[in-house]
Formats: C-alpha cells, structure tokens, sequence
C-alpha cells in the first residue's frame, strides 16, 4: 500500500543545510580516488564536485544518516550514489535516510539488514539497483521524498513484508506503484 503525501518534507531533526566535514583521514585507493571516513561513514571522492558512499567503519551502527554533502580540506561534495553492498547484512541497522543528491543506489546496498525498519530516500533519487531491500523482513516504513525515480531493480523488494508503509508523494504515488510491483519478481 502506497499513502500519497502532498509534499516532500525533512524528517524531525534533518538539517540539510550545513554539511559534514572530513578529518584529514586520507586513503589513496587503487584508482587513484581519495577515500575518507566522516562520522563513520567511507566515501570514495568520485570527481571534483561528488561523492560515493562505500560503507561504514561501524558494524554495530543503529542510526545511519547520509549527508547531502561532505567537505574534505574546504572542498565542498555531493554524495551522489551508494556504492553496491555499501550496508549489506548490518545486522543493528535500524534506521537510514538517505540525502537528497543521491541519485543512484547500486545492487543490494541494503540488503539482509535484518534489524532495518525505516527507510527514507532523498529528492533526487533516480535509480535503485538489484536487491536494495532485498530480505528486509522487519522492514516497517519505506518514504520516497522524490519525483525523479525512473527505474527499480529486480526483487528490491522481495521479502519486504507486505504490510509495508510505503509513502510516497502524491504525484507520484501510482507510478511508484507499479514500478514496486515490477520489482518484486
């Protein structure tokens, strides 16, 4: 069941406005992008002005909150994709909200999160990959704050209860639908 709601708003307590910013924790990975860890949260600097989300640091993280942006040695980047299996099978996850610039979250970023009951995508979301949700069997509430999703991967939503609360914005709520229900297979 999707609940139509007539605008996108923050969560209580979601301050959009100022972004996190980066110890001088530098790593140089393979391909030569930097890779920085902020608030226990890597990101992978994918160009000059964004960033990818690779995971966590924290296993026993309860409470995950993506940035809209990061600032690494005054350089300001929106966090743009989640990276595939960024959060896979953290078993104390309970809560994810996603920032607004994320437009792409790659296969099974949050799959087997076997604690995962609320999730809140951004704005600008465009893309779900393959698996994302895939066996998040206590999974309560899922809002979508965007009108840009164009595409959801195959079974996103599989094992996802049934009596989900999916909320969605009202212009949106009955293609949403059916792209959800695509899905499932």
């Amino acid at each position: 069941m999707i609940v139509a709601t007539n605008s996108p708003s923050p969560s209580p307590g979601q301050n959009t406005s100022h972004p996190q910013t980066a110890e001088p924790e530098q790593k140089k990975n393979k391909s030569t992008a930097k890779t920085v860890t902020i608030n226990k949260i890597k990101y992978r600097i994918t160009s000059k002005n964004s960033a990818t989300v690779l995971g966590t640091t924290d296993k026993k993280l309860k409470k995950l909150r993506i940035a809209d942006t990061i600032m690494i040695n005054g350089t300001l980047y929106k966090v743009t994709r989640i990276e595939k299996n960024a959060f896979r099978k953290h078993k104390k996850l309970k809560s994810a909200v996603i920032g607004n610039y994320v437009t792409k979250i790659d296969s099974e970023a949050f799959a087997s999160c076997k604690s995962l009951t609320n999730i809140q995508f951004g704005t600008r979301l465009k893309s779900l990959g393959k698996r994302v949700l895939y066996q998040d069997k206590k999974l309560k509430k899922i809002t979508f704050k965007g009108r840009q999703l164009k595409k959801i991967g195959s079974k996103t939503f599989f094992g996802v209860p049934r009596k989900v609360d999916i909320r969605a914005v009202r212009s949106k709520a009955r293609s949403y639908a059916k792209l959800i229900n695509r899905s499932k297979t």
